[in-house]
């Protein structure tokens, strides 16, 4: 007999209860891991949080205990394999306009059609827009060719079409800003300098290059100020943001002081027009000392910024240096050594932390499930989350799409070595060192005989822990046991995603040749060298194993 809802039900109203609807999770995507040396630093003040310890890096982790690796050792995973990360992501959010449009045409390019980059600066073009440009020179073949543009040179000079406005008059705006105050002409000036009008000139000048410069290449990533809504931590490397536009609007609104300049052993070195002069060419060269100070050296967003100095060297040169007096010129050279001596080695990839006294957490590890071996830690899980939303910021590719609402939920999944983020587990550190983690399951066929060790004549192998993994009798089998690796691991269906599958490929390429997935490897043994063979020094534990011991 069937119950009556009332019987079953204990909502008020005798209807029954509804069903929780089940959440269903995207599914994810095979991707090749980021670089290491990509993942963000967690900096707080100036001090690195990284809580590796000195050793974490030269150990291979496994459930069965930690192997330490000797100095000079090799890890036995194969070079090539070193290369199969992402290509390195190196223009902000936001601003990738200068390598995804053709610099002449301004239409964007198409990655699966020719594409011409220089090899020295981030231009790119059409085949057909190079060859037009570059008089008919040939162009290599190939998808994407690296060669040098003409572009590159007219940075480094000033073509007619490039040239100021040169009159010798005194802009208008300029006039209003600064004239009634340092105008000898003006009998109300407060501060009047002899030198007022040749220095009105260069300021008129400095403010036509400006407007030059925001028109040229890469020119609109400088004309106006870094959003640090979007990027968060620049503030936390630049202590004095500058921009094309801010110091035009200074100089059309009068907002530069002589005061600001004055040092008390060179106070009457120049005159108030002077050190203004001084202040608007120091702002200048600000810009280009903030591009380099923040961005890595060789990425396409430094080297816009060596594009867009390029060109404000050739009009400095032009119209501006012959002019200038020589403490003038001494204090900007003074400048530029300081801006040196900060910018010392290259800027890596950072974010500022919170109070760690305040806020302590549990490490946490990004562990690389095929080298079974730590790339980065964070102190905390709030930390991971900042660094896993950064990388997806930076354009790099995850199994999953990020959120900053699901980010906290694809890192506590990625423990798990089927669900990878960006390539590698995000495992807590202590739950590394106390073994007490999956890995990588290594499937076996159960339909496959057992074989007796006199049998063996392929034996499979972890070169990275040195673990003998199983023993086969025949290629057949064998082969069988690759196919099921090379299916269970997303790296190696990215890599081989077209390859040959069969027997034939599995002993030219592994039995006979170098190849491995994920540092295992298929190797010919003499059935009598089997069966001498010394037990592994640790049981790998597979998925299914390490959850029944829980």
């Amino acid at each position: 007999m069937r119950s009556s809802p009332s019987m079953t039900d204990d909502s008020s109203d005798g209807r029954p209860p509804k069903k929780k609807k089940k959440t269903e999770l995207p599914v994810p995507v095979s991707v090749l891991k980021v670089p290491p040396s990509e993942f963000p630093r967690e900096i707080f003040g100036q001090l690195d949080l990284d809580p590796s310890k000195p050793e974490d890096h030269s150990t291979v982790f496994t459930p069965g205990g930690a192997i330490p690796m000797k100095a000079g050792e090799s890890d036995g995973v194969p070079a090539a394999r070193e290369e199969k990360y992402q290509a390195l992501r190196e223009v902000p959010p936001g601003d990738t306009h200068f390598i995804t449009e053709c610099v002449v045409c301004s239409k964007e390019l198409d990655p699966d059609k020719k594409i011409i980059c220089c090899k020295n600066c981030p231009r790119a073009y059409h085949k057909k827009c190079f060859e037009e440009e570059s008089s008919g020179n040939d162009v290599e073949s190939g998808q994407s060719q690296a060669r040098e543009c003409k572009r590159c040179g007219w940075d480094q000079e000033i073509r007619s079409n490039d040239e100021i406005k040169n009159d010798m008059h005194i802009n208008k705006k300029i006039q209003n800003a600064f004239g009634s105050k340092y105008s000898a002409k003006n009998d109300s000036a407060t501060e009047a300098c002899d030198s007022y009008g040749w220095n009105a000139i260069l300021l008129d000048q400095i403010r036509n290059i400006l407007v030059k410069l925001t028109s040229w290449d890469y020119g609109g990533i400088f004309a106006e100020a870094v959003s640090t809504e979007v990027v968060r931590d620049y503030l936390t490397i630049i202590s004095k943001p500058m921009d094309y536009g801010t110091i035009i609007r200074k100089l059309e609104n009068g907002e530069y002081y002589p005061s600001e300049s004055k040092d008390e052993g060179k106070k009457h070195e120049m005159d108030a027009m002077e050190e203004i002069l001084l202040l608007v060419l120091l702002d200048v060269y600000q810009v280009h000392h903030n591009c380099f100070l923040y961005n890595p050296k060789g990425s396409n967003f430094y080297r816009a910024g060596e594009v867009q100095r390029g060109k404000w060297n050739a009009y400095f040169n032009k119209h501006l240096r012959d002019q200038l007096p020589r403490p003038l010129q001494a204090r900007l050279a003074d400048f530029h050594k300081s801006c040196e001596a900060e910018r010392g080695g290259q800027p890596a990839r950072r974010f500022q932390a919170t109070d760690t006294t305040r806020y302590r957490g549990e490490p946490v590890a990004v562990f690389d499930p095929d080298t079974k071996r730590i790339v980065k830690q964070y102190s905390s899980k709030s930390s991971a989350k900042t660094a896993a939303l950064m990388l997806h910021g930076m354009g790099y590719k995850s199994e999953l799409e990020l959120t900053p609402s699901n980010v906290k939920l694809y890192i506590d999944r990625a423990e798990d070595p089927s669900r990878p983020l960006f390539g590698y587990q995000w495992v807590p550190a202590e739950k590394l060192r106390a073994g007490n983690f999956l890995v990588k399951p290594y499937f076996r066929n159960d339909d496959l005989a057992s074989p007796t060790p006199n049998n063996i004549v392929i034996l499979k192998e972890d070169t990275v822990s040195g673990v003998k993994l199983r023993g086969f009798e025949s290629e057949e089998s064998a082969h069988q046991d690759w196919l099921e690796e090379r299916a269970a691991s997303f790296s190696a269906r990215v890599e081989n995603d077209g390859l040959e599958a069969g027997l034939p490929a599995f002993v030219k390429d592994y039995l006979d040749g170098d190849k491995s997935i994920n540092g295992i490897v298929w190797g010919r043994v003499e059935p009598e060298t089997a069966a001498t063979l010394p037990k592994s020094p640790m049981k790998v534990v597979t998925e299914e194993e390490h959850a029944s011991m829980k």
